[in-house]
């Protein structure tokens, strides 16, 4: 089971907002202390009761990898039962249905056997979509109801670092990603499905659906919000110092 330092909470209480100037996510996840105690939960720091639950990681905390990661190492896109994930439950939506997130992880060694490696996702089993991950060219790519859009102009390496950022609104999407090598990229404007109308969110993997497209990173973080809100700069600041992640323009 993920094991909790509880000698660190009083310097790293559940609310860190107070403290870094967080905009108060639906859901927040950070690894650093093994968030998670004696129950297979990804513990939400926000206060929500927002838990993800832990999908075959029972020994997959790395405490001493850049603060400390959750290793979903899937080598295999297509594992039933057996992909290594975290599972959000159902959230509520704004009044628009709009959604936004911010992750931070290190990219493991990828299967694209099944044409795609999800990072993050959700699938509603019948209709909607969206997912980020890499396509079958091995670009990162954003992907909602069948349209994919592809981050061609760089391309991802296993072992390095990143940080990506999706904020949506009834206009479209930005996208930004950073690695630990300085360099930044990303699209904006692209106009898609809304969360509302998605499903349950996943990391590693097609939101809850069957172990398919699983993804291999070691998850540092990730902040999920249920409005145009991942443009924090707090956030992205805390964060790329804790991956070693350069700072840069978004």
């Amino acid at each position: 089971m993920i094991k909790t330092n509880l000698s660190n909470r009083t310097q790293m209480p559940y609310n860190q907002s107070l403290i870094y100037g967080f905009t108060n996510p639906d859901v927040w996840y950070d690894f650093s202390m093994g968030y998670g105690g004696n129950v297979p939960i990804a513990r939400d720091l926000t206060g929500n009761g927002n838990h993800g639950t832990l999908n075959n990681l029972s020994s997959s905390w790395l405490p001493s990898s850049h603060g400390g990661m959750m290793n979903l190492d899937n080598t295999t896109a297509y594992n039933p039962g057996a992909g290594k994930s975290i599972v959000l439950p159902t959230l509520s939506t704004n009044s628009y249905g709009w959604y936004s997130f911010i992750i931070g992880f290190e990219l493991g060694n990828y299967s694209l056997q099944s044409g795609a490696s999800i990072i993050v996702g959700a699938y509603n089993y019948s209709s909607h979509d969206w997912w980020f991950g890499l396509n079958g060219n091995g670009y990162f790519c954003l992907s909602r109801n069948g349209s994919t859009i592809a981050f061609n102009s760089q391309v991802p390496q296993i072992g390095r670092r990143y940080i990506v950022r999706l904020a949506s609104d009834h206009v479209g999407y930005n996208v930004n990603i950073a690695d630990n090598t300085g360099v930044t990229w990303g699209q904006s404007a692209l106009v898609g499905a809304l969360a509302s109308t998605a499903g349950n969110v996943g990391i590693g993997k097609y939101g809850n659906y069957v172990d398919n497209f699983l993804g291999n990173i070691k998850l540092g973080f990730f902040m999920y919000y249920s409005g145009d809100n991942a443009g924090n700069v707090y956030e992205s600041a805390f964060y790329r110092y804790k991956l070693g992640i350069p700072y840069g323009n978004f």
